[in-house]
């Protein structure tokens, strides 16, 4: 677990970084991993609040301005969402 103080955009970095080097590749979150740097440029007020489903709404809403992966898995997001199911973070 790693704890952090809310004292900047900086701390916020270290405690994802923090948090990303912990968990070995093969169980990161293939989404996460394709859309973090679009996230953190088009979704920075959602990220600062460490809801998923916060920053995902907010990558669906900003769709074409991500990049081609990121892009990808948001139209699966989007498509799993107005269907009513819960997205597959595995699915590619």
């Amino acid at each position: 677990m790693t704890i952090v103080a809310k004292t900047g955009k900086g701390s916020l970095i270290l405690a994802l970084t923090a948090v990303l080097a912990s968990v070995p590749a093969h169980a990161a979150d293939p989404a996460k991993q394709a859309c973090i740097g679009d996230a953190k440029r088009l979704c920075a007020p959602e990220m600062r609040t460490w809801s998923r489903s916060r920053v995902r709404a907010c990558l669906i809403m900003h769709i074409e301005q991500t990049s081609p992966t990121c892009h990808d898995f948001m139209v699966k997001a989007r498509a799993q969402a107005l269907s009513g199911h819960k997205p597959d973070p595995s699915a590619q």
